[in-house]
């Protein structure tokens, strides 16, 4: 279902995130200042939000997750969220 251009990014080095990967990512990332997380990797017809969001928890089992972690969707607007 998606033009060439795009076919070609994905699979290119440099055009697709796994789940596994912006994981693992993120897991690098974890520290006490963290408040959120918005997975906003997916696309709309070969991820399904709950299967990221359970790698990312997979991932993070052995971390102590003070932040909440939020999904985006294509098209569809987050809510507001406050950064101090």
């Amino acid at each position: 279902p998606y033009p060439l251009p795009l076919k070609q990014r994905v699979h290119s080095k440099q055009g697709h995130l796994a789940n596994g990967d912006a994981a693992r990512f993120l897991a690098g990332l974890v520290d006490s200042s963290l408040e959120y997380v918005v997975l906003a990797h997916l696309s709309e017809t070969n991820n399904l939000p709950e299967i990221a969001l359970e790698r990312v928890r997979t991932e993070l089992r052995s971390a102590t997750v003070g932040f909440e972690i939020s999904l985006a969707a294509q098209g569809h607007p987050t809510r507001l969220f406050s950064v101090e």
